[in-house]
């Protein structure tokens, strides 16, 4: 029987680290389901849409076959019930992650028994490496090509530089909002409140297709 696996992240941007678990799982399931979650912690934070994430996504795993790309914006046991999923993968980059991934893991296997949690450990060059660093070091004018997939480096720095002035610099060091950025960040948020209450839901990917197909 087919054996489907879900690896759920912000991916926000979408890095190396992920781009490595990504492949080690297409080759251990016959279909990986990489869903762009919502993390409510994060609303109105975030640097790139939902259709952007999932589009840096697809750019970078257009060679895997069996890898699709997918958001949803509810709880993980109920979408993995709906795709029939048999794993969630989590990466485990230091024992700090263990903690709260282990209290997950046991209230999704609690909402959805017919699930297990698998856990990767982050290869050795990507162990430091996440998503929320990789964008201050941006911000802040550093390279971080070593960091991201070659095909979509160049986007990601172009965004998440293009405040790149001394005095944005200061603001990110000393973690100060401009009241226009927190005006922008509760409209965002607002929006995607109003969004989740409508019902609506940001549209889903279709699976990957194989030579001749995408």
């Amino acid at each position: 029987m087919a054996k489907t696996a879900i690896y759920p992240g912000s991916f926000d941007p979408v890095t190396n680290g992920h781009l490595d678990l990504i492949r080690r799982a297409s080759r251990l399931f016959d279909r990986v389901i990489v869903v762009v979650m919502t993390n409510y912690n994060k609303i109105g934070n975030y640097s790139f849409t939902v259709e952007e994430r999932m589009d840096l996504i697809r750019r970078v795993t257009g060679d895997l076959s069996n890898v699709e790309v997918d958001s949803d914006c509810g709880l993980l046991a109920a979408y993995a019930e709906r795709k029939n999923a048999d794993v969630i993968i989590k990466g485990l980059r230091a024992v700090s992650d263990f903690e709260n991934e282990f209290q997950q893991a046991l209230i999704n296997n609690k909402l959805n028994p017919n699930v297990e949690t698998m856990f990767f450990t982050a290869a050795s060059d990507n162990m430091f490496l996440s998503s929320s660093l990789l964008k201050q070091v941006c911000a802040l004018g550093g390279d971080v090509s070593q960091f991201l997939p070659p095909e979509i480096c160049a986007d990601i720095t172009a965004r998440l530089q293009k405040n790149n002035d001394p005095l944005h610099q200061w603001l990110i060091i000393f973690q100060i909002e401009t009241p226009l950025a927190k005006t922008e960040r509760e409209e965002r948020k607002e929006q995607h409140v109003k969004l989740l209450r409508s019902g609506n839901r940001p549209r889903r990917g279709r699976r990957r297709r194989t030579a001749g197909r995408l």
